[in-house]
């Protein structure tokens, strides 16, 4: 059935489980904001950290946290990177006060891109598997850690429906269904 077979794709394209829950904005609750500055304190005060929590070390925090949101590219655009940069070295001071909002700004925004792409993934599959052409012979990029942010949704589009495509060509070597 078409429902199967858009859940096998899915699973093999490995879209985040959170893209079909649809929930609104998350943002920091007042909680948050004291349990953020003890944790910072008392790594600091117990000697966990032995770097100083400065610039350098905000631009690796900023640097891992889209990494670990994104660590294959295929959601976030260059633009969405670029907006970001603003908290490249803010991250600290941030945590320090207890100000999560640029974390919380920053995994809405990859939240968003998910929908997005699930959205579209899913129209594409109701369509058919008419769309693909398998005569063509192209290239996917499967380690991406490397691959710079795509500069537009037409190249997120291009990945993601080569993405189909070899999942449809696995299913289909392993004798499954599509």
């Amino acid at each position: 059935s078409m429902k199967k077979l858009i859940t096998s794709l899915l699973l093999a394209i490995n879209i985040p489980v959170l893209a079909n829950m649809q929930i609104s904005d998350l943002s920091p609750m007042p909680v948050h904001i004291t349990t953020t500055q003890n944790i910072v304190d008392a790594l600091a005060s117990r000697h966990y950290i032995t770097t100083q929590l400065n610039d350098e070390l905000s631009s690796k925090i900023f640097e891992t946290y889209l990494s670990d949101l994104d660590p294959s590219k295929s959601y976030l655009l260059n633009s969405d990177i670029e907006d970001f940069e603003k908290y490249r070295f803010k991250m600290d001071n941030a945590l320090r006060s207890g100000n999560l909002e640029p974390a919380f700004e920053i995994f809405n925004r990859y939240h968003d891109r998910v929908i997005t792409r699930f959205n579209k993934v899913i129209a594409i599959l109701e369509s058919g598997l008419d769309c693909f052409d398998f005569t063509r012979s192209e290239e996917l990029l499967v380690d991406r850690d490397l691959t710079t942010w795509a500069t537009s949704e037409a190249e997120l589009d291009d990945l993601w429906r080569k993405r189909l495509k070899d999942a449809i060509l696995n299913l289909r070597l392993t004798d499954k269904e599509p």
